[in-house]
């Protein structure tokens, strides 16, 4: 199977965010239950760690319109640490990064999946609030068309 239909994304309506949350540890309840292994990625708290760890921090919270020169950089270290678990996953595990929304206007995501697709071995689940209309899939319903081969997975409200 090609790298991108071993990456599924799970999206949702806005208002659903907080059960989906809620909702993680049944997802590898049945990971697990079906006999794959689960590797869960975080995305909330990415940008924080990685500029509180950097050099320029200060700098950057002082002048904080000097931030987009370092975003690129930012991008780097999201596939960075994704690649890391990608690598160290089993060809059966899923590997599941929740709250992609917090990289919206900081990482592409579209990018950032791009570049991590030839290290997935099992599957890479995606979760964030946004649609998907036809084959484009819009994070946080910000921007048209980004077309990507992943599987969708709906989510509707109860």
């Amino acid at each position: 199977m090609p790298a991108s239909g071993r990456v599924w994304i799970l999206w949702y309506d806005r208002s659903l965010e907080l059960r989906v949350a809620g909702q993680w540890p049944l997802l590898e309840q049945e990971s697990a239950r079906a006999g794959h292994g689960w590797r869960s990625v975080d995305a909330g708290p990415m940008f924080a760690q990685w500029l509180d760890g950097h050099e320029l921090r200060d700098a950057v919270l002082s002048q904080p319109d000097e931030l987009g020169s370092l975003l690129p950089e930012f991008e780097d270290a999201v596939v960075e640490q994704l690649t890391t678990v990608l690598d160290a996953a089993a060809p059966d595990d899923l590997v599941a990064v929740k709250r992609c929304g917090a990289l919206f206007g900081l990482a592409s995501l579209s990018k950032v999946v791009n570049r991590v697709e030839s290290s997935v071995q099992g599957r890479l689940l995606l979760s964030f609030a946004g649609r998907y209309e036809g084959t484009g899939y819009r994070l946080l319903d910000a921007r048209p068309g980004w077309n990507y081969h992943a599987v969708p997975i709906p989510s509707e409200p109860a």
